[in-house]
């Protein structure tokens, strides 16, 4: 879905929060078969690719543990550079 379409779907409505769960595959420990380059890690930007066309009041993402510290922690420094979080 591009973002036309995402703003022509969800744009005239008045968006306040936004919930998701990026996959947690690749980051969780559980995952025995963990593969290198896991292209699931990189869907919390489709995530975040919504969250900055919709501009809700508020996100939250759901994940595991390991989000936060899984190659020096890619994915959370990610989200917090491109919403700006310090």
């Amino acid at each position: 879905i591009d973002n036309d379409e995402v703003l022509n779907i969800f744009g005239s409505k008045n968006i306040d929060v936004i919930i998701g769960g990026p996959p947690c595959q690749g980051f969780s420990a559980g995952n025995r078969q963990q593969i290198k380059d896991d292209p699931r890690n990189k869907l919390f930007f489709e995530f975040i690719r919504f969250v900055k066309i919709l501009k809700p009041k508020a996100i939250v993402i759901e994940n595991v543990r390991q989000i936060l510290t899984k190659d020096k922690g890619f994915a959370k420094n990610k989200i917090f550079e491109i919403l700006k979080v310090n």
